[in-house]
């Protein structure tokens, strides 16, 4: 038998008279049961320290899917030893999961798995680096110059940006001590 056919079957019996048949019945064999198929979406979100990932089913292989998620790692090609996180079992056949406590400036590799009764299947490896790690920008106030009784030099050298661009920069001053904004 061939799997995933329909079949016709009779009963029958012959004697001297000729061959009688019972009713018709049909059956439609298994359909062969695979591993998963599964589809790594791209990283969208990413920031310092949290980034969003998701995958796809593209087939269950004809057997329910258990599980399904993603796998990462700071090495290649991440299996379910690695990082693993399960998303939530729903009818639809995307997932997507929201990781968060990643290191900054870090280059991670991803992959979306799926398992079924067969076993685990992974999609492709798809990689995104986390940002920098942000701080407040450092900056030096020059001493003033050219000072007299109504102005005065003023400025500052801006050492880092805390890896952000500086928006804006300027002095602030007071008749007291510790001027801000």
């Amino acid at each position: 038998m061939s799997k995933n056919t329909t079949y016709y079957v009779k009963a029958y019996a012959i004697n001297s008279k000729g061959t009688a048949y019972g009713e018709q019945v049909s059956f439609i064999t298994s359909k062969e049961v695979a591993l998963p198929s599964v589809d790594t979406a791209e990283a969208t979100d990413v920031t310092e320290s949290s980034v969003t990932l998701g995958g796809e089913i593209k087939s269950d292989g004809n057997n329910p899917v258990t599980e399904r998620g993603i796998v990462y790692s700071t090495t290649e090609k991440p299996t379910l030893e690695n990082n693993k996180v399960s998303a939530k079992m729903d009818d639809s056949k995307s997932f997507t999961i929201n990781l968060s406590d990643l290191k900054s400036n870090t280059k991670y590799y991803v992959r979306a798995y799926a398992i079924n009764s067969i076993g685990t299947s992974y999609g492709e490896q798809i990689s995104f680096t986390t940002t920098k790690e942000i701080s407040l920008p450092s900056i030096i106030t020059i001493e003033a110059t050219d000072v007299t009784e109504s102005s005065a030099t003023l400025g500052g050298e801006i050492k880092s940006d805390g890896n952000s661009p500086v928006t804006e920069r300027g002095i602030v001053y007071s008749f007291t001590e510790k001027p801000t904004l």
